[in-house]
């Protein structure tokens, strides 16, 4: 029973281990996925995050190397310059049906949200 236990939360940990940045199938980036993530680039994109500030955490140091609080620090600068809208946090299966049904929006969510939608980079 506990070896079964531990298979099963083993598991679970590597699907919230993954972080995949997703986006809906249509989508052609023209420009590098960190320039995106940080609202430099040229594509006009909608980003929507998970709302679990932890794995955000993560997820945004390993993509672009900065923390989760000076990630939002700079959207929010840029939205108060009318440069952008800061990434919007639901909850993982709200940011797939916001990914999957808009054709400018990319997702940053565990690899196991991933499923049918274009999968433009994964982290461990």
């Amino acid at each position: 029973m506990r070896i079964a236990l531990a298979t099963v939360l083993t598991l679970i940990n590597l699907c919230f281990s993954e972080v995949a940045v997703v986006a809906n199938p249509s989508f052609r980036p023209n420009s590098d996925l960190e320039s995106i993530l940080l609202g430099t680039a040229e594509t006009s994109v909608v980003i929507y995050m998970t709302d679990d500030q932890r794995f955000n955490e993560r997820a945004i140091r390993k993509l672009i190397g900065i923390s989760y609080e000076d990630f939002k620090i700079l959207w929010m600068e840029m939205a108060l310059a009318g440069k952008g809208v800061p990434p919007r946090e639901l909850p993982p299966e709200e940011v797939y049906i916001k990914v999957k049904t808009r054709k400018n929006a990319i997702g940053i969510v565990p690899f196991r949200y991933a499923r049918d939608l274009k999968v433009l980079r994964v982290v461990r």
